[in-house]
């Protein structure tokens, strides 16, 4: 997983927004769809002792339901929609519910029209367009799926006004059947319009809100979604691999975390004051970006701090992206606010995830950043401008290791405090 898979995550954020939305719709509607059967029933009056009415009847009420269930089916496993195949196949069934529901709308009003009134026809015609413009409301994410409702919908109402014996007292029912199905879509497409705008705007949002302002990089919020679904991912592969395997040193894959530090930032900033602090923030954002290798993250992660996150086989792989960047930083002037070229250095904290192949799931990735926050402040505790690795201890299980890099904290706090 690299960047773009997080951002394919944000796209599949929108689908669910969008299938979201037509359940939204939905269960607006099917609350006015039973109560609209009810009347309908009345509206039909004697026809409904016929066979064929209560038959078409019970299928138009059983789809009701049956589109009920599949909402609520979908709202409990929203999770299995986490991909272009079972999201396709979700909006799939969305617009079948609702060509179902309407063709079972079709065949009451088909099978009742030698049975009814030219008054009761029109009545039912009434009905059907409201059923219409509420359904509008269903239809955020397709507009194949409202048009096909409508067509099948008032069209069948057409075909039953045309096969009443009465016809000559609607004859412009039918050209008013057309026209509502015409104006009900242009108002169903910009419903739809208005519903994509809705998500792309959140979508928006959502991505502004991964990115840090000042120096255009990933911030924590990415990393933590990232770093979330990627250390799962990797904490499962780890658990698959054999013991033969591990024994005859087949590769796998970690995430190496480094965490980064620039030297002496308060005094740049007392020195030459915050806007000049903000530049040498974004030049070394810059710097940092082009010394890691593509598909690595780099991340602001507070304050001068940032984190890189990437995937490797072995730590000297990290390594040596590490010592490239460092020493890019070293070796490259940055600016100030005012143009001025300023020297500056690094300090970073390293360590690898899962850190010890014996016990893989024994710490998170959060509880191991821990341990690459300790290795920073020994960096910067032996002169700055170094890296240092927070390695498995042979003695030691992973969780005996932090809980010793925790009680030292409070041995480092005044070190910190000046640093």
């Amino acid at each position: 997983m690299n960047d773009r898979d997080v951002l394919h995550a944000i796209s599949d954020d929108a689908d669910d927004l969008l299938v979201d939305e037509a359940r939204r719709g939905a269960r607006l509607v099917l609350p006015f769809t039973l109560s609209t059967l009810a009347l309908v029933w009345l509206v039909l009056g004697d026809a409904t002792r016929g066979a064929d009415v209560r038959a078409a009847f019970v299928a138009t009420v059983g789809a009701a339901l049956v589109r009920l269930l599949m909402f609520r089916v979908i709202g409990r496993r929203k999770g299995a929609m986490r991909n272009a195949h079972a999201s396709r196949r979700w909006r799939l069934a969305f617009g079948a519910s609702s060509w179902l529901l309407s063709v079972s709308f079709a065949s009451t009003y088909v099978a009742s029209a030698h049975a009814v009134s030219a008054v009761q026809l029109l009545l039912l015609t009434v009905v059907a367009t409201a059923i219409c413009a509420v359904a509008i409301l269903s239809a955020a994410t397709s507009l194949s799926t409202y048009f096909g409702f409508v067509t099948i919908h008032l069209f069948s109402l057409a075909v039953a006004i045309q096969r009443h014996p009465q016809l000559d007292l609607v004859p412009a029912a039918p050209v008013v059947i057309v026209f509502l199905t015409a104006a009900l879509t242009i108002i169903a497409r910009e419903n739809i319009k208005a519903v994509r705008e809705k998500v792309a705007l959140a979508m928006k949002v959502r991505e502004f809100g991964l990115r840090d302002a000042l120096t255009g990089l990933r911030n924590r919020a990415f990393v933590e979604l990232f770093t979330d679904q990627r250390a799962s991912q990797i904490i499962e592969q780890w658990s698959k691999t054999s013991k033969a395997e591990r024994r005859g040193g087949a590769p796998r894959t970690s995430l190496a975390l480094l965490l980064i530090d620039i030297d002496h930032f308060k005094k740049i900033n007392d020195r030459h004051g915050h806007a000049s602090g903000d530049q040498v923030l974004a030049s070394f954002a810059k710097l940092a970006q082009s010394a890691v290798r593509t598909g690595d993250i780099v991340a602001r992660w507070g304050g001068e701090e940032f984190l890189v996150v990437m995937e490797v086989e072995d730590r000297e792989a990290a390594h040596a992206v590490a010592e490239r960047l460092r020493m890019t930083v070293a070796s490259t002037p940055v600016t100030d606010a005012s143009g001025r070229a300023m020297a500056v250095t690094c300090s970073i904290g390293a360590t690898l995830f899962p850190l010890d192949p014996r016990f893989p799931d024994e710490l998170t990735w959060r509880e191991t950043l821990e341990l690459a926050d300790g290795s920073l402040y020994r960096a910067k505790s032996r002169g700055r401008n170094g890296t240092a690795w927070a390695k498995p201890e042979p003695e030691l299980s992973p969780r005996q290791l932090l809980e010793q890099e925790r009680r030292s904290d409070a041995e480092t706090l005044t070190f910190r405090k000046a640093a």
